[in-house]
């Protein structure tokens, strides 16, 4: 794709629409600043209601929940504290595939990834797919001097409290446009602003190329039951 790009001379831009997302990009800046210190620790989790497409549940077609799902994290946790991934180590379960007629092998609808970074950082991916209580997204970031939070689990600022049998009723993000409406409106404006003006697009081929490589290393990790170091993939 980057060299079609390139040999055609159009602009290709990467979907990740949490970096165009409002608190995705004040934590950011936030970092950058230096409010936090040195990031540390970086936890960031995706979890999706309903069973991907049929053709995503074939690893070899897909690669998995952890592309389909988790490639957005892969980016944003690299993104966020300014470092590359270097070493990756997961482990995945099936726990709701043969109960919704999944039958295809290596299959996996659960997955825990833990990160090494060049900087010397470390954190967590951990996702699921279906979660069946809604869609949900957040990060958190612990720096040497402070700690950031992004995203809620909550869908609007709005508490219902019924009775004792009910208790509280929390209205929650039901899938991942209503979550990211803001971030998916600012991209397509970035992207606009890339075509017209001949500027780098602020979303790289490269940083895709990044995020599947960190993909395929963790998808290697739980396969071989050890840990990938990122050098070992090529893409």
């Amino acid at each position: 794709m980057i060299g079609a790009a390139e040999r055609a001379r159009v602009v290709l831009q990467i979907g990740f629409m949490r970096r165009f997302q409002p608190e995705f990009v004040e934590a950011r800046r936030r970092i950058e600043g230096g409010d936090i210190g040195d990031p540390m620790v970086i936890k960031s989790l995706t979890r999706g209601p309903g069973l991907p497409p049929p053709w995503a549940w074939e690893l070899k077609t897909s690669n998995g929940m952890l592309a389909e799902v988790n490639s957005h994290d892969f980016d944003s946790v690299r993104w966020l504290i300014g470092s590359d991934i270097v070493r990756v180590y997961a482990e995945t379960a099936n726990r709701k595939g043969p109960s919704r007629g999944v039958d295809v092998p290596d299959f996996y609808d659960n997955a825990v990834v833990t990160l090494r970074f060049a900087s010397d950082a470390i954190g967590t991916i951990d996702g699921s797919c279906p979660a069946d209580y809604g869609y949900d997204a957040r990060v958190e970031v612990l720096g040497s001097e402070g700690l950031l939070v992004i995203g809620d689990v909550r869908g609007l600022a709005i508490l219902e409290v019924r009775d004792r049998d009910v208790g509280a009723m929390i209205p929650i993000h039901r899938t991942w446009p209503d979550r990211f409406a803001d971030g998916y409106r600012a991209e397509m404006r970035a992207f606009v602003r890339t075509v017209l003006d001949g500027t780098e697009p602020p979303v790289t081929g490269d940083d895709g190329r990044r995020a599947v490589r960190a993909v395929l290393a963790a998808n290697r990790s739980w396969q071989e039951a050890r840990p990938v170091e990122l050098a070992e993939v090529a893409v």
